[in-house]
């Protein structure tokens, strides 16, 4: 499988043990509407299984991630919407705790790539090993 991280053609070449090879192509020119999810739990166990935790979705222009302690203190902050929490804070394991987060994003909101307005998003994560 190959994620298409934009719109437009795509090219694959595939080569056997025996050097015979083929080539094609796919156009990505579909818009999938806009969505965003953020879960509630996280378990980073190292099970493999819910290990990382943060917002995941389609056609995200740009995201802000902030997890915060019961002071209000930073925790773990992203703006890559493919980097996610894996439940470590400087360097420890943080606590079985609830711990409140805020979420600054935009959509793609066509396929020519026009960004939409920015949306804010608040909640709770949950924390289990």
């Amino acid at each position: 499988m190959i994620l298409a991280g934009a719109y437009g053609w795509y090219f694959v070449e595939v080569t056997n043990p025996h050097d015979c090879s083929m080539r094609d192509s796919v156009v990505v020119n579909e818009f999938c509407p806009a969505s965003i999810y953020v879960p509630n739990t996280g378990t980073p166990n190292g099970d493999g299984i819910n290990d990382t935790w943060g917002a995941v979705g389609k056609n995200i222009a740009s995201i802000e991630l902030v997890v915060f302690d019961r002071w209000g203190g930073v925790l773990f902050q992203t703006t890559d919407p493919n980097l996610f929490w894996d439940g470590v804070v400087s360097n420890e394991e943080a606590a079985n705790h609830m711990y409140a987060w805020r979420l600054t994003y935009r959509f793609f909101e066509d396929e020519s790539g026009q960004v939409g307005r920015q949306h804010e998003r608040l909640g709770h994560v949950t924390i289990l090993r």
